[in-house]
């Protein structure tokens, strides 16, 4: 029965209709869910119950699953405050959750991330479980969406984990799935395959059920291309075909298409199976924008087994084109939103002063939200290049050290620290298959990972901050080198700018000293500090050597833990506070009410 006037509908039932639609297909709706988010926003809050805030969460679901997370997010974010206001820590976990997952498929990760925290404290405050489980696991599929499979896994692990412990089948299989999705991303098949060997067998019911198992279908095709299972590939690409034809899932119907394309090209069908991941491709760019990278992958690797490999080169640039422009997009939100000025105008000099003041309070928050932002990217451009949380606020701290020792005063410290920051920031442009491949770069993806001081240098650029000045001339000249041999733009001794110089040793002797995803046992700091004087006069400026080596020495022998002595600060950022709290989470016995 088709619902016309929703305020005639109890909310007890207006919640059960939203979650049935939720829950089997969009086949059985009867209700508008447009009209019902229009209708339950309108709502004033001393109105509202919790079945009406169960609602918004239903709807925030059958948004997301619509892919449109914008919507998804305002049901979501009307929720919370609502499930507060009844007083039910139950919802307002629910509402932290489905914030997150929106927050991160607009690409808005710092806010995701403290969302994601937010939820999951409350979920060990109530010791449920099954939340808490669920928590984990969301927060491993946003890690997986900010480029960072490894540190998933250690989460989708410990949700794994947890599930098997208090017997929760569901949630265990959907952490199975995305361990395997990180092993095809990390071109480890053979983990992939011990994770899925244990199948899931019901037969899936409800629309969860259809999209968890035509997942794993899609990743066990996926795992069968690694090996070169052309065959067998199809057979699971076809099933999950099948199944994401039961959903309906739009966006996962179209990316098995274009997994299909690909089989059809490595089984000699070239011509159509092309066709087949353009057509794909065309679908994601109009209506999911979230997953074009997948799409784009599936055209990499058809025209580089089609034999075209310039074309595949092409759409590897588009991929890293593609992340550039959805980084600026999430950064430029703070850069568009002008502070406003809501004081009404009074020709009198006392409030005319207030009135300034209140717009400098603004412009200066303004700013620092922007140069916040940044940073929070920054290190997840760190993170997704196999680095740590911290590595960020070690580069500034040692670069801050070298040009204290160098005689610097403070005001050209400061922005010289901030560049230290940033100097990796356009990493966030470089897509997974490159940063995390274990073996040898091509020569044409060696390019490719190269342009990332170009796009960092151009994204600081745009951020149109007097701030940032110096940290996009480090950002572009980090990797030049004192001989000359250095890139983007071989540049030679002191046409390289002094503060580059210092940067490029700063994050050179960090590299060498902490694993990478080429080299898992790092050089010890005297080793490192060897090779560094051994690069004097070639890759680093020989007079800032002297005084690198002589710091670094003396501050090793004053502190015990170095790399915390370099990182001191760090948590001052509630973006590292929140990454923290739930890597502190990850350790600690399931549901301490304590640790909410």
């Amino acid at each position: 029965m088709q619902v016309d006037d929703l305020s005639e509908v109890s909310f007890a039932e207006l919640r059960d209709r939203l979650n049935a639609q939720f829950e089997q297909s969009s086949e059985v709706a009867d209700i508008d869910i447009d009209e019902a988010l229009r209708y339950l926003t309108s709502i004033s809050s001393d109105k509202h119950t919790a079945d009406s805030v169960e609602a918004l969460l239903h709807l925030a679901g059958s948004f997301r699953y619509a892919a449109q997370p914008a919507k998804s997010l305002l049901a979501a974010s009307s929720a919370a405050p609502l499930a507060a206001g009844v007083n039910s820590k139950s919802l307002l976990c629910g509402a932290y959750a489905y914030m997150a997952a929106a927050l991160g498929d607009m690409g808005r990760f710092g806010e995701a991330t403290r969302a994601h925290a937010a939820g999951w404290a409350l979920a060990r405050e109530l010791a449920d479980p099954k939340r808490e489980v669920w928590a984990i696991g969301n927060f491993a599929t946003l890690c997986v969406g900010m480029a960072q499979p490894k540190v998933a896994v250690r989460y989708f692990e410990r949700a794994r984990e947890l599930a098997e412990t208090h017997r929760l089948p569901d949630i265990e299989f959907l952490a199975r799935i995305g361990l395997a999705d990180c092993a095809t991303q990390l071109r480890e098949p053979a983990i992939g395959f011990r994770l899925l060997d244990e199948f899931w067998t019901a037969s899936p019911k409800t629309r969860l059920d259809k999209n968890l198992s035509a997942g794993a279908h899609e990743i066990l095709s996926r795992l069968n291309l690694l090996t070169g299972d052309v065959p067998a590939a199809r057979v699971h690409a076809e099933q999950a075909a099948r199944l994401a034809n039961l959903a309906p899932i739009e966006m996962l119907r179209h990316s098995i298409k274009g997994l299909l394309g690909l089989i059809d090209v490595m089984s000699g069908a070239v011509e159509s199976g092309l066709a087949a991941v353009e057509s794909a491709l065309s679908f994601a760019k109009k209506a999911d924008g979230a997953n074009v990278p997948v799409y784009l992958s599936n055209c990499i690797d058809a025209y580089e087994a089609a034999g075209h490999l310039d074309k595949a080169l092409l759409y590897l640039r588009e991929l890293v084109e593609w992340k550039r422009k959805s980084a600026e997009v999430g950064i430029s939100r703070l850069h568009e939103a002008s502070p406003g000025e809501s004081m009404p105008f009074q020709d009198t000099a006392e409030l005319v002063d207030e009135r300034l003041l209140a717009k400098s309070h603004s412009l200066q928050t303004a700013v620092r939200n922007r140069i916040q932002l940044l940073v929070e990217s920054a290190i997840n451009s760190e993170l997704a290049s196999g680095h740590d949380l911290y590595r960020t606020f070690r580069l500034a701290k040692l670069a801050r050290g070298l040009a204290r020792a160098n005689g610097w005063d403070e005001l050209r410290i400061a922005p010289l620290a901030l560049g230290a920051q940033l100097c990796n920031i356009g990493m966030m442009a470089m897509p997974t298959r490159v940063l995390q491949k274990p073996s040898r770069l091509s020569d044409g993806e060696r390019r490719v990972l190269r342009d990332h001081t170009r796009y960092g240098a151009e994204l600081l650029r745009n951020s149109r901050l007097s701030k940032l000045d110096i940290a996009s001339v480090i950002a572009e000249q980090h990797h030049e080198r004192f001989d000359g041999d250095g890139y983007p733009h071989g540049l030679r001794g002191a046409t390289i700018s002094e503060e580059a110089r210092i940067v490029s040793l700063c994050d050179a002797f960090d590299a060498m000293t902490h694993p990478r995803p080429f080299r898992r046992t790092p050089m010890s700091i005297q080793a490192a500090l060897r090779e560094v004087e051994r690069c004097a006069g070639r890759q680093f400026d020989p007079a800032l050597v002297t005084s690198f080596v002589e710091l670094v020495q003396s501050q090793f022998r004053e502190h015990d833990d170095f790399d915390a002595f370099l990182a001191e600060g760090a948590d001052e950022f509630e973006y590292v506070r929140a990454r923290a709290r739930m890597e502190a989470f990850l350790d600690a016995p399931a549901g301490n009410a304590s640790d909410g």
